[in-house]
């Protein structure tokens, strides 16, 4: 099948990068993918993932000559339906703010459309329910190709013209079941059966359990007690939470250091709130590292331990279920997370540890344990790692995708 992928960003930009291996496992499994970044920035992502998918990806700017002349050339090609899809997002936005947001869209998601009338592709599948759905929604209206997209977490409650789109898309992909409940109750019973749970998933063919975390050794004998986090430095992540845990361990007289891979807007305020509480020692700012080289680091027995201490926002955001912790689990390191989005869903069974959200307390207790319990810390590391064998694998995750996307012969643009 030949299928064009619109991103956010992808390949290039920072955010993302859990679309890649999806993307190089689509190919992999013998399809044909065109990635296409509705705002694509100018700098690649880091690491070989983003080269190989960028083989495959077209960098048209989100505005420009280039793409103001395609999108153009498609509107005079076919006029009345450009009118059609104009009037649905005055229709059909719900409000002032998305009516912009999605009226700013219409440009690239023209140029799109007449870029693929060259490709002759048979299926359009966008990640986020957001604008990168409604580029889609726009290039399947002017095209007539059946499509799809993936729903994530945050854009899901923005319910950016969610009820359209449903209508008007072949299927709708939740990545937990905490997501497709809500994106049931948005679009209805009559609309309910076109969304499907598939979850993310890691690719496993390329990772391996290291021989100290095989073992159960891991390594105290002979360096610090580590523990991970890896994620960007917004609210949804809860670091604060993590970084009060950290001086709760020191107080309790722990020996131990805390990695925080990552970067983004609350950074200086989580440095401020290390710094306060005199902790430059054990808690130390990693910085944006390739997806290749946490990769590397897990296989290298160097991470005892990966601590996601996610929140619900006041504003309802939360998480989706991160492949973050998915990864670190594949790698036989046990994590810790918090119930919220649909992380329940992948720690269930005791595949992880839970503790409540926004409690630094629940998050030293958990800690303590992997810390001193060698027995506990091998029997949650084992649950982990046979939970995404079993429900988290990228091979059968896109096979399951795949068979949503199915089209009958001859249905081509």
């Amino acid at each position: 099948m030949k299928i064009i992928y619109v991103t956010a960003q992808v390949p290039w930009g920072s955010g993302e990068t859990f679309i890649l291996p999806e993307v190089q496992e689509i190919l992999r499994q013998g399809h044909q993918v065109t990635v296409i970044p509705l705002r694509p920035t100018r700098v690649l992502a880091l690491g070989s993932n983003a080269a190989q998918v960028a083989s495959v990806s077209i960098h048209l700017p989100f505005l420009g000559i280039r793409t103001l002349s395609m999108a153009l050339a498609e509107a005079i090609r076919h006029p009345m339906r450009t009118l059609a899809v104009l009037w649905h997002i005055f229709q059909y936005s719900g409000s002032s703010r998305k009516v912009l947001k999605n009226l700013a869209v219409l440009p690239k998601g023209l140029a799109i459309a007449w870029l693929i009338h060259r490709l002759k592709v048979d299926h359009i599948h966008a990640h986020w329910a957001s604008t990168p759905a409604t580029a889609a929604y726009i290039v399947a209206n002017l095209c007539g190709l059946p499509w799809s997209f993936t729903a994530h977490r945050w854009d899901i409650g923005e319910n950016n013209m969610l009820l359209e789109k449903a209508r008007s898309a072949k299927f709708i992909r939740a990545i937990s079941k905490d997501g497709q409940a809500e994106i049931q109750r948005i679009i209805g019973n009559v609309l309910a059966s076109k969304c499907h749970v598939v979850h993310m998933g890691v690719d496993l063919t390329h990772i391996s359990v290291s021989e100290s975390l095989a073992s159960g050794d891991i390594g105290r004998q002979e360096r610090l007690f580590t523990l991970a986090c890896p994620a960007n430095m917004v609210l949804i992540k809860g670091h604060r939470y993590l970084i009060e845990a950290c001086s709760l361990l020191k107080q309790r007289g722990h020996s131990f250091l805390c990695w925080l891979f990552g970067d983004g807007p609350l950074e200086q305020e989580l440095r401020d709130q290390v710094q306060t509480a005199g902790l430059e020692s054990v808690v130390r700012f990693r910085g944006r590292w390739a997806h290749d080289d946490i990769i590397k680091l897990y296989r290298e027995g160097t991470v005892d331990v990966v601590v996601l201490p996610s929140i619900n926002t006041a504003s309802g955001e939360k998480e989706g279920i991160p492949v973050s912790l998915m990864e670190a689990m594949a790698m036989g390191i046990p994590v810790i997370s918090t119930p919220t989005g649909g992380i329940s869903e992948l720690l269930e069974g005791g595949a992880g540890i839970l503790v409540a959200e926004k409690d630094a307390l629940a998050l030293v207790n958990a800690l303590e344990i992997l810390m001193n319990d060698i027995p506990a810390w091998r029997a949650i590391s084992e649950r982990g790692r046979l939970k995404v064998k079993e429900d988290f694998n990228e091979e059968k995750v896109i096979r399951d995708l795949f068979t949503h996307m199915a089209l009958q012969e001859g249905q081509r643009v």
